[in-house]
């Protein structure tokens, strides 16, 4: 199952919601795109142990940052077969880098 909150204004407590409700473990790709999310909200995300069933997660157009990358990164609960979509980042190209090193796929910039 898809689920898809792109351009909803997702905040810290709309993901505390996601996190702890029913419906996530059941997904298998998560659509955050267009969203300020800030470090704070992807923390969230990539700290959880609830985000283990997703395979695929896209961040485009939430102008990510080297923090928010570095929680992804670091996540023990993001698999490596997970694709990331986080075309329109404000990242290094060693954290992008980093980040395809850790990731099975992931998209950085538009075709």
């Amino acid at each position: 199952m898809i689920g898809s909150l792109r351009g909803e204004a997702v905040t810290l407590k709309g993901i505390r919601c996601l996190l702890a409700g029913s419906i996530l473990p059941n997904l298998v790709y998560l659509d955050l795109s267009q969203n300020r999310l800030g470090e704070d909200v992807v923390a969230e995300l990539a700290d959880s142990p609830q985000v283990a069933s997703l395979l695929g997660l896209n961040l485009a157009g939430t102008g990510l940052r080297e923090g928010e990358a570095r929680h992804l990164l670091e996540s023990p609960h993001l698999s490596r077969s997970y694709t990331v979509n986080i075309r329109s980042a404000l990242v290094s190209t060693s954290m992008e880098r980093a980040l395809k090193d850790r990731f099975y796929q992931v998209h950085t910039r538009a075709p």
